[in-house]
């Protein structure tokens, strides 16, 4: 089986940004990530909980072909300092895709559905979400027990 390059730079790529953004992303967070799935989420769930008033699941559809370049690419800059590399991973989201009616276009707002680095790259944007949440939470959260309905004693 032959390897295209463009692949082996992109998975070179997706070990380095692995190795900058795993250790920082929300342990609540189990999409596209090594060792965990939704097995592990329901398994953190069951070992970590007494009980939720609420849970947050979803499936953001079209992430991947709605994701701003200029915002990924921001995130990036905020971790990665090498002008070099952001440049490259540029250029990996502007590469050429050849869809159904066989036309070339550069997306300016995709990340390429095949490409190794999108579940990653999703996972670095999704990961502001993640932050936003876990602090919504923390504003939120009205202590660890639950309030005893006075109509539930009674009986």
């Amino acid at each position: 089986m032959l390897i295209s390059p463009d692949r082996i730079v992109q998975e070179v790529v997706r070990t380095i940004l692995e190795v900058i953004y795993e250790p920082n992303f929300s342990n609540h967070s189990h999409a596209f990530r090594p060792g965990r799935n939704c097995h592990t989420a329901l398994r953190h769930i069951k070992q970590h909980s007494s009980g939720y008033s609420w849970v947050i699941e979803g499936n953001i559809k079209g992430l991947l072909n709605n994701m701003d370049h200029k915002i990924l690419l921001s995130l990036l800059n905020k971790k990665i300092k090498d002008p070099r590399f952001i440049s490259l991973i540029y250029k990996i989201l502007k590469t050429r895709v050849k869809e159904e009616d066989f036309k070339e276009n550069i997306s300016l707002n995709a990340t390429p559905q095949e490409s190794i680095l999108s579940p990653l790259l999703s996972n670095v944007m999704l990961h502001e979400f993640d932050i936003f949440m876990e602090n919504y939470i923390k504003k939120y959260n009205r202590g660890k027990g639950r309030k005893i309905n006075p109509e539930y004693e009674r009986i």
